[in-house]
Parts: structure tokens; C-alpha cells; sequence
């Protein structure tokens, strides 16, 4: 009983104030993207080698920024549903507005859209 006291006491530490603490996107959203054009980017990890070779893959996601080799934006709003979407505060203060989709013929694939000033 004790030892189920001591992990409750844990997890709810933990959880706590990751659960109010600042926005965080989803780790499946983490990682490098791919400008895919028209304010489109494509996950670099969904794409094949040669499919790569292509375009950019400069930008980054982590949980709390989006940044390229200009600029680091902080996550400021996000709404979490399985495509989420907020935006980002950059330098200046401007504003990157995104949302997730899915690719052309009912991909799975998630695709990024940002609009806004960058």
C-alpha cells in the first residue's frame, strides 16, 4: 500500500505541472519539417530518402518552438485535437498562425500550414 501511496504522490507531481504549465505540442508533431511550398511543410520523417533530396529541410519542432536557420519562434497557443492547431510568437513580436491537415488523396501523412508574418 505504501509503495502505491509513493507512485500516485510521483505521477501527480509530475503531471501536475506539465498539465499547467506553458503549451507543448504533441511529440508526434516534434522534429525536422520540410518546406513543401505555399506555407506548406511536410514531416522529414514521412518522407523517403529521395523524396528529401528535394526540398528544404531546415525547419525544427520541438515542444515549445519552431525555428529555422533565421529564427526561433515560441509556441504561445495551441488547441490539442489529433490535427492541432495556435501559433507561434516570433522575434518582433509577429505572429505564425498553424494547423495540421492531411496530404492530397486521403493521406495519413500530416502536413503543417503556417500563415502569418515570419
Amino acid at each position: 500500500m505504501k509503495k502505491l501511496l509513493i507512485a500516485l504522490a510521483t505521477t501527480v507531481a509530475l503531471v501536475g505541472p506539465a498539465a499547467a504549465g506553458s503549451p507543448s505540442m504533441p511529440p508526434q508533431f516534434r522534429g525536422t519539417w520540410c518546406d513543401g511550398g505555399s506555407d506548406r511543410y511536410v514531416q522529414a520523417s514521412q518522407l523517403l530518402d529521395w523524396e528529401r533530396a528535394d526540398l528544404k529541410c531546415e525547419s525544427k519542432m520541438t515542444a515549445t518552438t519552431w525555428s529555422n536557420v533565421e529564427w526561433t519562434c515560441k509556441l504561445t497557443k495551441i488547441t490539442n485535437g489529433n490535427l492541432p492547431e495556435g501559433e507561434f510568437t516570433c522575434p518582433e513580436n509577429k505572429k505564425l498562425r498553424f494547423s495540421f491537415g492531411r496530404g492530397n488523396g486521403g493521406s495519413k501523412t500530416p502536413r503543417l500550414y503556417i500563415r502569418g508574418e515570419q
